[in-house]
């Protein structure tokens, strides 16, 4: 058995569909970000090469190249210190022995 959904229409006012129009017309306005630390960034562009890698990344996103390439995190490390990590790293020594 097929069910259908009523279908009731609505009409909506000339001003609110310009309205609607407009708002989906308008680009988003870009996100201002504040300087971190002027001095901080100054030193860090003073010896700064631009690559064309660079150059790229900046023309895709300007946002994911200032916190990529200007104010970068700390990456984290891969150590091996984990409990199994000695264990695997035992195993992998042995392999190479033999």
């Amino acid at each position: 058995m097929k069910r259908s959904l009523p279908v009731q229409q609505v009409k909506v006012a000339d001003e609110v569909l310009f309205s609607l129009m407009e708002v989906s017309l308008t680009p988003p306005s870009k996100p201002r970000i504040e300087l971190f630390d002027e001095e901080y960034i100054s030193k860090t562009l003073e010896n700064f090469a631009l690559s064309p890698t660079t150059l790229n990344s900046y023309l895709d996103c300007p946002i994911r190249f200032y916190f990529e390439q200007i104010l970068p995190l700390p990456a984290a490390q891969n150590d091996f210190n984990g409990p199994l990590d000695s264990v695997f790293m035992n195993h992998y020594a042995s392999c190479l022995i033999r």
